[in-house]
């Protein structure tokens, strides 16, 4: 049994966040109850307990990682559609993008850097925690971090923000969706954005889905540099 549901890797993932998500309607849609967290924590507990072979799991998964740049390109409509007052924001929009990009990898190196006994290896895949997973796996293996742990600290900090993500733009920013949208994009990238259209959020999750790739244009650029200063100002 658990050979054959390995072999069905794309069906279980689609089967896991189809349940997620209806369980997450029928209690009112709290945020602890996201069916982003709630199907990747069923998907570990099954891959953990059901014996299955990971590898091909996930190499039968691969369908789902193919239509993820489709799902990316999608977002380039509606910002599309709001070009006019982007362009109007551009100096806010890429001040902004520069410092939520210089504060998630400086605070994460100084509380590693405050924890003595944290490695420097274990550090070095948090710093790119805030960009979207498949660009933070790049600048993980480019500064010499774990690829691996560079995606799954991406991934989890997208699904922290997908949690709580609309949970604060409700309290504290229900007139500013696009100061939201872009401190949500910016520090939990393609999750969070994705759980904002699917909150109907339209204006946040374009101005985090702006926001999402330009951390990913400058951060791949940036990111490496930003590291060896840390590593020769804190080791």
């Amino acid at each position: 049994m658990t050979t054959l549901l390995s072999e069905l890797g794309t069906i279980v993932c689609i089967a896991a966040y189809a349940l997620a998500f209806r369980l997450y309607g029928r209690c009112g849609k709290p945020a602890l109850l996201n069916p982003v967290f709630l199907s990747v924590f069923a998907l570990c507990l099954l891959l953990l307990l059901g014996g299955f072979d990971v590898q091909t799991f996930q190499r039968n998964s691969e369908l789902l990682i193919l239509l993820l740049p489709v799902c990316v390109c999608a977002l380039a409509m509606p910002i599309y559609r709001l070009r006019r007052e982007i362009v109007r924001q551009a100096r806010a929009l890429f001040f902004s993008v520069v410092g939520v990009t210089l504060f998630s990898c400086c605070s994460v190196a100084i509380i590693g850097f405050l924890l003595h006994n944290t490695q420097e290896r274990l550090v070095s895949a948090l710093v790119p925690k805030s960009i979207t997973g498949p660009v933070a796996q790049e600048i993980a293996l480019a500064i010499g971090a774990d690829f691996s742990l560079g995606g799954a600290v991406a991934i989890s900090t997208g699904i922290c923000g997908a949690v709580f993500g609309t949970l604060l733009l409700k309290h504290f920013a229900p007139q500013h969706a696009a100061i939201g949208g872009i401190a949500i994009g910016a520090s939990s990238h393609g999750i969070a954005t994705a759980q904002l259209f699917a909150e109907k959020h339209q204006v946040a999750g374009t101005y985090a889905g702006l926001a999402m790739a330009l951390c990913a244009l400058f951060g791949s650029v940036a990111v490496p540099f930003i590291w060896l200063a840390l590593k020769l100002i804190l080791w």
